[in-house]
């Protein structure tokens, strides 16, 4: 009895992210997060990977108005990133 070859889940991820870009207009920065979000093994089409490139811009736009000291004050205290 043959065995059926089956596609590595790797190779289904890819042909998957070549697909989801010819379908979709992206941009540069979005290009390189979904190639990261793909090698770490999630699937193209699960957009967690947009959604949080989008809070995270969100997040840099309504510091970007701060002083280098409010943005750490926001990061230490209010996040507890540092």
């Amino acid at each position: 009895m043959k065995k059926k070859k089956t596609k590595s889940k790797y190779r289904i991820r890819k042909n998957e992210l070549r697909k989801f870009e010819k379908e979709n207009k992206l941009t540069k920065k979005e290009k390189e997060r979904l190639h990261m979000w793909v090698d770490a093994g999630h699937s193209a089409y699960d957009l967690q990977w947009l959604y949080q490139l989008r809070e995270e811009e969100e997040f840099d736009e309504l510091l970007s108005g701060l002083t280098d000291a409010q943005v750490n004050y926001v990061y230490s205290y209010c996040m507890n990133w540092i």
